[in-house]
This record gives structure tokens, C-alpha cells and sequence, in this order.
């Protein structure tokens, strides 16, 4: 896998998984009932409104994010083989989405502590719980982490061999 590859991996890995892990927590907060014995399964509950708003949160947070991968390696790329110039130009995009990244961490906090407080499930309290307790510090250090993996994949980059370049046979 080229560096291009690894980094849009990673970036994206972090872009869809936050608002996975908001559906997580809103799907937690509205635990399905239990079946009686014999009787069909119900369907799912409709989400309260503040999960749906949320949701559309959570999607609207996906788009704003979505264009962070291609920049950053449109940045990494103009540096050419400049590994600071790289690590500086894509430290400025990440910076520029940091407060993204805060600002839904904020948000998920608010709607967990909200919907922890709403609800009389303790199994739904606890997962909601965890879910707080793991995902909002992941959202927060999102840009951290994605700077860290642009280092890693820079250093990794130059410290591969040179790709060898056909040598053309010596003339006698």
C-alpha cells in the first residue's frame, strides 16, 4: 500500500467511523424491548427526536470532514520529497478541521448526557456510558492522531530504499 493509500485509509477510518460511533450511542440510548414468548419480533423503535437530529448532525459533521483526506494529500503530494514542508502543510489542514472535530465531540457529549439522564434502562445507561467515556476523547484527539499517522507514514516513506531505477548496461 502506497503512502497516498495509507493516509486516505487512515483519514477515512477516522471521517466514518465518528459518526458510526454517534449511531452507536443514539442506538443505545433506545434499547429494543424484549418479545413475549411466541410473539413476532417488534420492529425498531422510532427514534426520539433529539436521535434524529442528532443523526443529521452526525451526517452533516461526515461532510464537512469529508474533503480532509483529499487535502491532505494533495498537500503531502505539492511538498514533493520535503518530509517537513509535508508534515507542516498537512498539520494546517488538519488544524483548520481540528475545531470540527471538537465541536462534535461537544456535541456528543451533550446528547449522551442528555439521553443518559432520559433513560431508566441501565443496560442502555451503561453502554451509553462507555460510549461517552471512549468516544468522545477518540473525536477530540482525532487530529492529533491523524498528525501522528502522517508522521509515521513520512518517516516510513523516507526511510524506504529508493526505488531502484534501471541502470543501463555499461558500454565496453
Amino acid at each position: 500500500m502506497n503512502f497516498k493509500s495509507t493516509l486516505l485509509a487512515a483519514a477515512a477510518t477516522l471521517i466514518v467511523a465518528a459518526p458510526a460511533m454517534a449511531q452507536d450511542a443514539t442506538t443505545q440510548s433506545a434499547p429494543a424491548p424484549q418479545p413475549a414468548p411466541g410473539a413476532a419480533a417488534p420492529a425498531a423503535p422510532a427514534a426520539t427526536p433529539a436521535q434524529a437530529a442528532f443523526q443529521a448532525e452526525a451526517e452533516a459533521f461526515q461532510q464537512r470532514v469529508q474533503p480532509m483526506e483529499s487535502e491532505i494529500v494533495a498537500a503531502v503530494t505539492a511538498a514533493g520529497t520535503d518530509a517537513a514542508k509535508a508534515q507542516a502543510d498537512a498539520d494546517a489542514v488538519i488544524d483548520r478541521y481540528a475545531v470540527e472535530f471538537t465541536t462534535f465531540a461537544d456535541k456528543l457529549d451533550a446528547f449522551l448526557d442528555s439521553e443518559i439522564a432520559a433513560s431508566t434502562d441501565q443496560a442502555a445507561i451503561a453502554g451509553m456510558t462507555q460510549a461517552k467515556a471512549t468516544a468522545v476523547p477518540q473525536l477530540r484527539g482525532a487530529p492529533a492522531m491523524i498528525k501522528a499517522q502522517v508522521a509515521q507514514q513520512l518517516a516510513a516513506q523516507a526511510a524506504a530504499p529508493a526505488e531502484a531505477t534501471p541502470s543501463t548496461p555499461p558500454t565496453e
